[in-house]
């Protein structure tokens, strides 16, 4: 029912990750973009990772950045491991 409600906006955050990400690859053209990492709780809202993957054309998924700081954690090996702990620890922190 929720997803139902905010489907018609979907198109207009998919469009607005698709503008930061050309940003992105325009900063760093040797840095390309493959994969998109949402979090928060609005991230698990059921089918949004499937729309934004389907609108942006790029594989999508929800992240825990906190199970990625894990030792040991499949995600701190496979990703970015402990380079997310510093910005976990500033958006606790509220900076």
């Amino acid at each position: 029912m929720i997803f139902s409600a905010v489907r018609r906006d979907l198109g207009a955050l998919a469009m607005e990750a698709e503008k930061s990400m050309a940003y992105g690859m325009h900063v760093y053209p040797d840095l390309p973009v493959s994969m998109l990492y949402l979090v928060g709780g609005g991230a698990a809202l059921t089918g949004l990772v499937g729309v934004l993957a389907r609108d942006i054309g790029i594989g999508v998924e929800l992240l825990d950045p906190f199970a990625i700081l894990e030792p040991g954690s499949r995600g701190a090996s496979t990703r970015c491991g402990t380079a997310w702990a510093k910005a976990v620890g500033l958006a606790l922190t509220g900076v």
